[in-house]
């Protein structure tokens, strides 16, 4: 019933015979020829609505690999990435997607898509992803880390959150190898922005640069206020000494002129 003037009749009549579309992503693939012979109930006025509706809906194709970057091998402890494109193939260059066909939605919306990556055996969501963008072209990334060696199997499901029936699903089948192995060749490689790094001192030297620098400088002033100390009582005159007479021997001296009077 997404599709204008579908009614459950009609969409049991289309699904039925040879080659019937059992989605919606189904449906909106086949030729326009193909779609009017499928929907034999409806008049020539509600079938330029199916198509326009047709043309509107998003024909989503989804791509991916798993790669880990900057290697030519898989090796366990890896970091591994999954490289995602998801392509709008109804849409031109430089075209976006428009509002979701919706009439009975209160809000104007657009598609969103929601990217699971999910450990096939046991069903395990490994990573996931909100997708917003209206572009032809999405480019997305997953990444997680390969925990064991051996043979791998992963599904990445695209679901869409406007239309049922547009979902899409990719499997990744892929490898990961001992760490000594004899196949696994890699070469350490410094970037030279790496090495530029190493030529800055760390954050941990400029704290302690910066500390013995402050002690340096309390220091030298220490040690400049105790010169100027030692400069000063060196330069300055020592106190003069006045010679003040005992009264006591003033009264001895006049007792001894009586005496002899």
């Amino acid at each position: 019933i997404q599709v204008p003037h579908f009614t459950e009749e009609i969409a049991k009549t289309v699904s039925k015979g040879k080659n019937a579309p059992s989605t919606l992503a189904a449906f909106i693939q086949k030729t326009a020829e193909e779609r009017k012979a499928l929907c034999s109930d409806l008049d020539a006025e509600q079938m330029l609505d199916v198509e326009a509706f047709s043309e509107h809906v998003s024909h989503m194709e989804l791509t991916a690999t798993v790669k880990v970057e900057e290697e030519n091998e898989i090796v366990v402890h890896d970091i591994a990435t999954v490289v995602i494109e998801l392509r709008r193939n109804n849409l031109k260059e430089g075209e976006t997607a428009g509002l979701v066909h919706a009439p009975l939605f209160p809000d104007a919306k657009y598609e969103e898509w929601w990217l699971f990556l999910v450990e096939g055996a046991h069903s395990r969501i490994i990573s996931f992803e909100r997708v917003r963008k209206t572009d032809k072209l999405i480019q997305e990334k997953m990444r997680f880390q390969l925990s064991r060696p051996g043979k791998h199997r992963l599904e990445l499901h695209a679901i869409c959150d406007s239309y049922a029936g547009l979902d899409q699903k990719v499997v990744l089948e892929f490898n990961v190898l001992q760490e000594n192995d004899p196949a696994v060749k890699r070469e350490i490689i410094v970037h030279k922005e790496d090495e530029d790094i190493d030529l800055h001192p760390t954050l941990f030297q400029q704290f302690m640069g910066d500390f013995g620098h402050e002690e340096e400088s309390e220091d030298e002033d220490e040690e400049d206020n105790s010169k100027k100390k030692g400069d000063a009582d060196t330069q300055a005159p020592a106190p003069k000494i006045e010679e003040v007479e005992d009264d006591n021997d003033e009264d001895a001296s006049s007792e001894s002129s009586s005496d002899s009077d």
